[in-house]
């Protein structure tokens, strides 16, 4: 705390005056007890600490993973297979050979980030574009050199659990790359974000939905899921040869996918809405983003009472913060009443401009 606030000193700025802060998610910047956002309150009583959200929602992914063995083994191998060639330019070249035998276009592996879980959709999708032609660049790479780690890696790749998960998460993490790519927008309005989030665990719901059997309805990639399990029927033979007995005939995927998938894709959502909470004094700004205005003028009369009301309470009050028995006690910001006034005109303001951009836009 002490660095930051010869920072602030040195660029002249007051520390009171800082509304928003944003810090790091490890508890020594976050942590509500000790962490450097408390003490930056005690420094600034109006000062509101905003996380950042893509790093959250990253760690969603994290939290979830460790109530899912299968979810764990699918991660490291993912990071495994991507090792093996990244580290290995003659397996490389096996890989490259083989795609290009196939007239396929070449598609180099990606690893997938430690603790970024968002990284790990293309990673997911890279394998399930070019599944066979992987397997065959391992079958090759063993039945050459014996590789123990190359017959580790493959054995996990063609577990009967491993591939249905990497097919459905890359219809898991399409959703959720989406919202990363919202919160990484330059121009996102995070006083929208629970609309946003909505919107995506909405769709991860669908996801749920169309798992049920008979549906009619089936995801993107697990529409297509079929065909892996035909790769690895059709290397059953060389599975035995190399004493590695797939359990393909026994798995179930109606049971894996209730059993499994579906209370994963809801602990997901559950972290998702935890994660993503927005601070209701930061959330109460979207009173003044025309686009939240009503359509209809009769709706205007009682709009943003409700966040206009938690505006003013923060702002307008000497807010107080004790820290270690040391009380300090804020200046109002505002006048609470006055703003609460005025806001009762300029929404009427805001409401007549929205019309008249509304109307300008029609004309074009």
């Amino acid at each position: 705390m002490g660095t930051i606030s010869e920072f602030l000193l040195a660029k002249e700025i007051d520390k009171e005056k800082v509304m928003f802060d944003a810090f790091d998610g490890c508890n020594t910047m976050s942590g509500s007890v000790k962490g450097v956002q408390r003490l930056f309150r005690h420094q600034s009583v109006y000062s509101i600490y905003v996380n950042c959200r893509n790093h959250k929602l990253a760690l969603c992914f994290k939290h979830v993973m460790k109530g899912y063995s299968i979810l764990q083994e699918t991660d490291a191998c993912l990071l495994s297979f991507a090792k093996l060639f990244e580290y290995s330019a003659q397996k490389d070249n096996v890989l490259r050979n083989i795609q290009e035998v196939k007239g396929e276009k070449v598609l180099e592996t990606i690893k997938p980030a430690a603790t970024r879980w968002l990284s790990h959709k293309d990673a997911c999708i890279r394998i399930f574009h070019r599944f066979e032609s992987y397997i065959d660049a391992l079958d090759q790479i063993y039945t050459k050199t014996k590789d123990p780690q190359v017959f580790d890696v493959r054995t996990i790749l063609l577990k009967s659990e491993v591939v249905p998960m990497i097919v459905i998460l890359c219809d898991i993490l399409s959703v959720t790359n989406k919202l990363s790519l919202i919160l990484q927008s330059s121009h996102v309005n995070f006083t929208k974000l629970p609309v946003y989030v909505e919107s995506k665990i909405n769709a991860l719901h669908s996801i749920v939905d169309s798992l049920v059997k008979d549906s009619g309805k089936s995801p993107e990639y697990v529409s297509k899921i079929d065909s892996f399990f035909e790769v690895i029927t059709e290397r059953n033979s060389l599975g035995r040869r190399l004493r590695n007995l797939t359990d393909i005939d026994k798995f179930d995927m109606d049971v894996f996918m209730n059993r499994t998938v579906k209370p994963l894709i809801q602990d997901l959502v559950n972290e998702i809405k935890e994660a993503m909470q927005v601070e209701p004094v930061f959330q109460a700004f979207g009173v003044l983003d025309p686009g939240n205005l009503p359509d209809n003028i009769e709706d205007l009369l009682g709009y943003g009472e409700a966040d206009i009301s938690v505006l003013s309470k923060h702002y307008g009050t000497a807010l107080e913060d004790t820290y270690k028995r040391h009380k300090k006690t804020g200046t109002p910001i505002l006048d609470g009443p006055k703003l609460v006034a005025e806001f009762n005109s300029f929404k009427r303001q805001m409401y007549a401009l929205k019309q008249m951009r509304e109307s300008d836009t029609n004309k074009i």
